[in-house]
């Protein structure tokens, strides 16, 4: 016979299952550890990037804070000593070797300072609270979680109460276009 094309007669079922790209699966972990206070999504929720996810109360936050604002102070009075045994070894009453060892205390507060700072920047804070943060009434102990990309929660996690690590599994979300 002839070999041609033609329309099926009978349609065929089978068994499947339908999954999204796990290519596109996003796997949402808070950057500090602390207790769930709100859940802002549900399952099956679509978000957009950058939605709040969840609120969380964090310890380590505030504790984040609260040694920036001490490594500040010991900065600020390392630097008044470092200006008046200056103005004391500009008039003999003081040895270059005090000016040197008050130079180095100086530097490492200045260090511990901008290592601190940087430790708020991984918490998540913003340049312009940090910058603000001048007493211990500033300090805010709430972390959001945001959505890093678009799509919609596949998975959910977290639930109202529940104490979270840094690291820990909150959130999946998949971006379904595709």
């Amino acid at each position: 016979a002839r070999v041609e094309a033609i329309d099926a007669q009978t349609a065929i079922q089978i068994p499947g299952t339908v999954m999204a790209d796990a290519y596109r699966e996003v796997h949402v972990v808070p950057i500090a550890g602390g207790i769930v206070t709100k859940v802002h999504v549900e399952l099956g929720t679509t978000v957009k990037r950058g939605a709040p996810l969840a609120t969380l109360f964090s310890t380590e936050l505030a504790e984040a804070q609260t040694k920036y604002l001490s490594m500040q102070a010991l900065r600020v009075a390392a630097h008044q000593k470092l200006q008046r045994t200056q103005q004391l070894v500009e008039i003999g009453a003081a040895s270059r070797q005090e000016l040197e060892e008050v130079t180095a205390v100086h530097n490492t507060h200045a260090a511990e300072v901008e290592a601190a700072r940087q430790r708020l920047f991984l918490l998540g804070l913003n340049r312009t609270h940090i910058a603000a943060l001048k007493s211990p009434n500033q300090i805010v102990a709430e972390v959001i979680v945001p959505a890093p990309s678009a799509g919609v929660i596949t998975s959910r996690m977290a639930n109202l109460g529940q104490v979270v690590s840094m690291g820990q599994e909150l959130f999946v979300f998949t971006d379904l276009t595709q």
